[in-house]
């Protein structure tokens, strides 16, 4: 059987404008290290592409700092939402390292021991991204909010689980030119 060139250009355009679905996953800033400063915030940022959220986990893989509990650390996304992982935790021990805030951890932070290696769920949850676009700048935010000693943030990512439904560029060309050519098909039969 054969098929009429409108019924072939409408199956191709049905077949080229599904959406592209993928899966996010670790990203991963560049901006580090950055020192952490007595009674000043540090901050660091990871760009993440277009998709909407499911799940976010935040990797602090290597901070040091003495007296973890001088410190508050929060993430924002490019919407503007704030979430305050840690909140004066720790006592006078120091450093956090490949420590994971995961709204699934079986232990609250404030359970926690530095250098809390492990998956820890955050002072807040997490889960207040879901449903957001992840796209654009995500910061990480430090605050020493006392004297007398300091560290730096050497590296850090995020763990975003979502969908992007957004479709490639050449599969936009490809529907814009089915489009133009069903177009001009149906101008010749009608002259």
């Amino acid at each position: 059987m054969k098929l009429s060139f409108p019924l072939l250009s409408a199956a191709i355009l049905l077949a080229v404008s599904v959406p592209v679905t993928s899966q996010a996953g670790i990203f991963t800033s560049s901006d580090v290290p950055k020192g952490i400063y007595d009674y000043q915030t540090t901050t660091s940022t990871v760009t993440v592409p277009a998709i909407t959220i499911t799940d976010v986990n935040v990797i602090i893989t290597t901070l040091y700092h003495s007296w973890m509990s001088d410190l508050r650390m929060w993430i924002t996304s490019p919407q503007g939402t704030s979430v305050y992982l840690f909140w004066h935790f720790g006592g006078g021990a120091d450093n956090m390292i490949n420590t994971i805030f995961d709204d699934s951890a079986a232990t609250h932070i404030s359970a926690g021991s530095p250098p809390y290696g492990g998956s820890y769920i955050p002072y807040q949850p997490l889960s207040a991204f879901i449903g957001e676009n992840a796209g654009g700048v995500w910061t990480l935010s430090i605050a020493d909010l006392v004297g007398w000693d300091w560290g730096s943030l050497d590296a850090w990512a995020l763990e975003i689980d979502g969908q992007a439904a957004v479709p490639e560029p050449a599969t936009a060309l490809l529907v814009a030119a089915g489009l133009a050519a069903a177009g001009l098909l149906r101008r010749r039969r009608a002259a």
